[in-house]
């Protein structure tokens, strides 16, 4: 199968796990076991397309090229990752250290930030996660490369199953290097990149196997995750035994999506606004978090009204978020012409 296929596939996948993290954090899913299994469970997802990504990026490298792809690979992700994570900053501090009347100005953590830590501002344990799963994605590409995918699926999970298992020490250590300035002590468990490198590893596995599942599979897997969530919740010991069945369920999950997505061809609206939303799903997730912390600073929680009034709240932060980027989009595009 060519690319091509793949990359459009890739792209809705991103694009509905976007919207669905949306949802998730105004609560549409409320009070029904959607919310924690299905809305909460596409962050992960995104973390699954992202293994893809890497995957597809780095078969144009030859065998053993690890220096030249690291540099290729870190000089093309982290100025996309932090120049708008930097923009975003800028206006979010001064606004937030506005409404909590200076409560917040804490000049080490305003520096600590730009580099991806900011425990203040709860949805950006992603961003940690994820700058530091770039930094390691090139030697993982090059362990698939030199022993197989299915070395990296072992590697990656058996990294993520120590993490979960050893959670206790994860956060007393966690606690000790960030100087226990989290709001949630849990927040350390969920900024702490090996609970989640066994999804880049999946979904690296599943790009180089040049595997699309197709419509009946996807359905097949939803079932699968269904099953497995119901059996988690009612036989595996709660603590940190759960979150490493479910770590897989993640996996599951994000392949049973992935199918569903390949069967969305055509030129559909649906399918070419999952397109543009999987394109921008970074900035997408960029504006949504300033947007809705800073909504909520002013009382205005969704989740503790009725579903409609909260399915309006996530509709409106959707449209808008993408209203900003294309009107950000037309700005840049005429600011280019006058600038050359």
């Amino acid at each position: 199968m060519s690319e091509r296929p793949r990359s459009s596939a890739l792209d809705r996948l991103k694009g509905l796990a976007m919207i669905m993290v949306f949802a998730g954090h105004t609560g549409v899913g409320l009070p029904t076991l959607a919310h924690l299994y299905f809305f909460h469970r596409t962050v992960p997802v995104l973390i699954f397309a992202f293994g893809m990504s890497v995957a597809y990026w780095t078969t144009r490298y030859e065998r053993g090229a690890l220096f030249a792809m690291t540099r290729d690979f870190y000089t093309a992700r982290f100025p996309r990752i932090f120049r708008p994570w930097w923009l975003m900053l800028v206006v979010w501090w001064p606004a937030v250290i506005w409404l909590t009347d200076g409560k917040l100005f804490k000049p080490l953590f305003i520096v600590a930030s730009f580099g991806g830590y900011l425990p203040y501002l709860l949805p950006s344990w992603f961003v940690t996660v994820i700058i530091a799963l770039i930094a390691a994605a090139p030697l993982l590409a090059w362990i698939a490369q030199r022993f197989g995918w299915a070395s990296v699926v072992v590697l990656t999970y058996a990294i993520s199953a120590a993490s979960f298992l050893n959670g206790a020490d994860v956060l007393t250590w966690s606690r000790w290097l960030f100087r226990d300035s989290a709001l949630d002590p849990l927040f350390y468990l969920a900024i702490f990149p090996g609970c989640y490198i066994g999804l880049v590893g999946a979904g690296m596995a599943v790009a180089q196997a040049k595997w699309m599942p197709s419509l009946r599979t996807a359905l097949l897997l939803a079932v699968v995750y269904a099953a497995g969530v119901l059996g988690v919740l009612n036989y595996v010991p709660e603590g940190f035994e759960q979150p490493v069945a479910f770590r897989v369920l993640d996996s599951v999950l994000a392949v049973a999506l992935l199918g569903m997505c390949n069967a969305l061809k055509g030129d559909w609206s649906l399918t070419r606004g999952l397109q543009w939303c999987g394109r921008r799903s970074w900035a997408l997730y960029l504006l949504h978090m300033p947007t809705f912390d800073i909504f909520t600073r002013l009382g205005m929680v969704p989740d503790e009204h009725g579903f409609l009034v909260r399915l309006g709240y996530c509709t409106v932060l959707v449209f808008g978020t993408s209203a900003a980027i294309l009107l950000g989009d037309r700005v840049r595009s005429a600011w280019s012409p006058r600038a050359a």
